[in-house]
């Protein structure tokens, strides 16, 4: 797995150059900054219990995605690597394996999925970018994204159907 993760890792780091800026950009929003657009709905009635929903799927992906990185202790591949400097940011030290910007970012997007179909792709392609960003800056191997990314999801998804509101039952008996 190393010697793939390597190769890929190869191809995509400062890939393609002219996008750098936009990944620096995802990047750093990935690291949990949009979790304050949620303080505005959680002050609201009406979005409040989606809001900290959302917020406790991300917080505790984050919170298991730590975990792992203490059992696993991946070195990082600009940390480990020669040639794999970080591009745009410094090494942000800590362990690699899973990813935590692909995995708070896929949580955000399973979630959204189950809860707002109609912002999905919107919210897929965001946690696509955001998670492909780590490679391409030289932070994350591949399988720590790929791993976060699905890491992520499951919880963002269970979550999202956890938390939807039930639905009404209809019978035909009018007694």
């Amino acid at each position: 797995m190393q010697d793939f993760d390597v190769s890929v890792l190869h191809y995509a780091r400062g890939e393609p150059a002219w996008a750098i800026p936009i990944f620096h950009f995802f990047t750093v929003i990935g690291g949990g900054w949009p979790l304050l657009w949620l303080v505005p709905f959680a002050a609201q009635r009406r979005t409040r219990a989606t809001s900290l929903w959302l917020a406790g799927a991300v917080l505790l992906t984050t919170s298991l995605v730590n975990v792992i990185k203490e059992i696993v202790r991946r070195a990082r591949p600009c940390d480990a690597l020669g040639w794999c400097s970080a591009i745009a940011i410094a090494s942000p030290g800590g362990y690699s394996f899973p990813s935590g910007h692909a995995a708070g970012s896929f949580a955000f997007a399973g979630f959204v999925a189950v809860r707002v179909p109609r912002w999905a792709l919107c919210a897929g392609l965001y946690a696509a970018i955001v998670a492909w960003s780590r490679c391409a800056l030289g932070v994350h191997y591949p399988s720590d994204v790929l791993a976060g990314a699905v890491l992520g999801t499951i919880i963002g998804v269970v979550v999202g159907r956890v938390s939807r509101p039930a639905s009404p039952t209809f019978t035909s008996d009018p007694a």
